[in-house]
Order: C-alpha cells, then structure tokens, then sequence
C-alpha cells in the first residue's frame, strides 16, 4: 500500500499536507486546554468568563472579514478559471472590506457592554483587521503546501501560549491577557502574509478588478450566508447566556464553550485540506477516499463523546479548580454534538465541490432563525437548559441536512455504527499509511 501511494503524487502530497494540518491541530489542542486551565484558574469564573466571551463574540464579527471565501477561493484556485494574480487581489479586496464592516459593528456592540467587557472586546476586535492577511491560505491549500504556514502558526501559538503563562504567574490582570492575545492572532496573520508575498508569482494588488470581485462575491454568496448565520448560530448561545446571566455562571458556561471549540477545529482543518483534490478529481476513488474519512471523523467525534461522559467530573475540577465543578454537567452536555459536527464538516466539503452551497445556506438560516426564537421562549432558562436547547439544535440541523442526502447519511450510519469504528479508524489509519 505504501508503494501504491508512492506512485500517486497527488494522494502522496495530500496525505503529506493533511498530516501537517491535523499534527498541528491536535498539538495545540493539550496546550491550549492546558493554557486555559492556567487561566481559569488565575482569573476565576468571572473574569474568565469575560475573556473568553470577548474572544467569541469578536470570532463573529471577524466572520464579516472572512466571509466563508475561502473553500469558494480554494475551488476557484484549482479550476483555474481566473487568473490567480486577478482572484487573489479581489479575495483581498472583499475580505478586507467585510472587515472594515465587521469591525465597525463590533464598535457598536462594544458600545453598549459595561465597561470592562467594553475594553476586553475593543481590544480582542482589533484582530479582526488582520483577518484580510490570510488571503495566501486558499493558495497553498489549493498546492498543499501548508507546511510552512502551519510551522508560522504552531511557532506564534506557542510564544503567546507561554506569554499568557507567564502573565498569570507574574500577577497580570485581564485585559493583559486579551492585549496578549489579541498581538499573537495579528501577529500569525502578519507573518502569513509576509510568507505569501515571498512565495506567489507576482505582486498581491497588480490585478483588483471590479468584475472578479463581483464574481467572487456572486459565486461565494451562498457560503457567505453559510459563514456568518453559521457563526451567529454557534456563538449564540454564549450571547445568550451574556445577556442573562454575569459573574461565575457566565465563566462556568464559557469554559465548556472553550473547550468545544478547540475541539470542533479538528474536522473542518482535516476536511479543507481534503476539498482541493474532491474539486480537481470528483471521481469515485476521490470520494470513496472521503467517504472512509468521513466514517473516521464521524468515529473520533464518538469516542470524543464518551472520553469527555468518562471524565469530565474528575478532570475539570482537578485541571481548572473546584470553582469551575458545574462546567462539567455543561460540558458533558455540549459533547453529545461533537460526532454530528465531526459529521457536518463532511457534509459541506462534499456539498461545496458539488456546487451545493445554496443547500448550506437555507440550512443555516433556518436554524439561526429558530434558536432565538427557543431560546427565547425559554425565559430565565438554566445554563444546563441553554446548552440542551443549543445541542438539540446542532443535532437537528446536522441529522435534517444528511436525510435528504443518501451519501451524506450513509457516511455518518457507517461512522456511528460502534462495530465500524475501530474497523473505520484502522483501515484509514494503520493500513494506508
């Protein structure tokens, strides 16, 4: 098998980069949750809760700035229907003003916030006009050639991981520890784009068009709508529990949001290094490729689950202190989602490389148009109903998506299935490898 695979350039340098991608993923994953456990513990529930609040709802706004371009640009770069010199200057050119948007409107929620989750917000938001930078990842996705912008990540990860350790050993308070952050996410987006301009074949703006950027725009809308009604849905029940709730429950609800999305990042990197080659080769080997690492994903995403049911009640107090013992409930609760987003993050890479980004986009606002209008209805809900109501919603709209497509479906029955699971994970594994 492994001389099979020598002979395939293409699968070679896929699984290469692949590699990269997830070892650079699950490397961070024990880091950041051991950070965040440093953290936590310094700041306690409340000031925690503030921080990591401040993080996610700037994740939304910075959505404006990225406006689910990239799978669309990633597509576009291997077709090789516009010149790359004209598709990377009207990538650049929307992003940057989507960012400019997102970051006025975060102004004006900041606005309205008291005064020390105004100033954490301020600060984290000034990330978002560093988003346009990483206008180079769809190019080398599109090359798999993530390496080096993996090596820039993971090196900028871990000095700002230790800078916040440090921090909180040294007595820093918390807009410190934002202000720290906030410089290792521009800072990543800065270098990405300094390795960008050395390695692409021509100047970055030679080539703004208004036409591309029009047709961008046009060709992306659906993974637009996609992108911000997916992000709005998946930030907001940590809004919600912001508006009704302040002190330690809002850390205690957060700290398990953290978590799952450090977590949930895992499929979407694997899956978006795979979509270059379902868009250059849709043929049966190609998908039948994706379908066993659908299957994988889906099984991970399971034993995830019951990893976090086995020991989340020992772990989080004993990582994050005795004051964060409810986070546990929380986030027993939120991981009964993860195998149907480890899922869902199939669904879209088949989806988009079959042109279906309309289907995503009805799907979302569907959803985001109900879990208000839930949640609402809840009233003065507790933390433990917020995060039910939001997993049933997940689950409801990964599970409705799948049954109109068989594909889809048949991917996450097989994944779920508990006989397939260690059979899934070492077919795709051990043996091909």
């Amino acid at each position: 098998m492994l001389g099979r695979i020598q002979e395939r350039p293409l699968v070679k340098a896929l699984l290469a980069n692949s590699a990269w991608v997830l070892a650079d993923r699950l490397l961070r994953l024990p880091i950041s949750l051991v950070v965040a456990a440093f953290v936590a513990r310094w700041l306690g529930p409340s000031d925690f809760g503030i921080f990591s609040f401040a993080i996610s709802v700037v994740a939304l706004f910075q959505a404006f700035g990225l406006l689910g371009l990239g799978d669309v640009a990633a597509r576009d770069f291997s077709r090789h229907e516009i010149p790359p010199a004209s598709l990377v200057g009207a990538l650049f050119t929307v992003r940057m003003a989507g960012a400019c948007l997102g970051f006025v409107l975060c102004l004006v929620y900041a606005f309205f916030q008291e005064s020390q989750l105004r100033l954490a917000v301020l600060i984290a938001g000034l990330t978002i006009l560093a988003v346009p930078f990483e206008v180079g990842e769809s190019w080398f996705q599109t090359r798999l050639k993530q390496k080096i912008s993996v090596m820039i990540r993971f090196s900028i990860f871990l000095v700002g991981s230790l800078a916040r350790v440090v921090l909180c050993w040294m007595g820093g308070d918390l807009i410190l520890l934002i202000g720290i952050w906030a410089i290792e996410q521009i800072l990543i987006e800065v270098l990405l784009l300094g390795r960008f301009l050395w390695s692409f074949p021509g100047p970055l703006l030679s080539e703004i068009r208004l036409a591309t950027c029009w047709r961008l725009i046009r060709s992306a809308m659906p993974m637009t709508i996609f992108a911000l009604l997916g992000t709005f849905v998946v930030k907001y029940d940590s809004i919600f529990v912001a508006s009704h709730f302040r002190g330690e429950p809002l850390g205690l609800y957060n700290l398990s949001v953290r978590i799952m999305e450090i977590v949930y990042v895992i499929p979407f990197a694997v899956m978006g290094s795979a979509l270059p080659v379902i868009s250059r080769n849709p043929g049966p080997e190609a998908r039948a490729r994706i379908q066993e690492l659908g299957s994988a994903l889906t099984c991970a995403g399971g034993l995830i689950t019951v990893a976090i049911f086995a020991s989340a009640s020992l772990i989080i107090p004993l990582a994050f202190g005795e004051r964060y013992q409810d986070s546990a409930r929380i986030l027993c609760i939120h991981s009964l989602a993860i195998p149907f987003i480890f899922s869902g993050s199939v669904r879209n890479a088949i989806w988009i490389s079959r042109g279906q980004e309309w289907a995503l986009a009805g799907a979302s606002l569907s959803l985001a148009a109900l879990l208000p209008v839930v949640l609402g209805a809840l009233g003065a809900p507790s933390l433990e109903q917020v995060a039910w109501f939001f997993v049933l919603g997940m689950i409801t709209f990964n599970v409705g998506t799948s049954v109109v497509d068989r594909e889809v479906l048949g991917i996450q029955l097989h994944g779920m299935n508990p006989i397939n699971m260690f059979n899934s994970m070492r077919r795709f594994g051990i043996k091909r490898l």
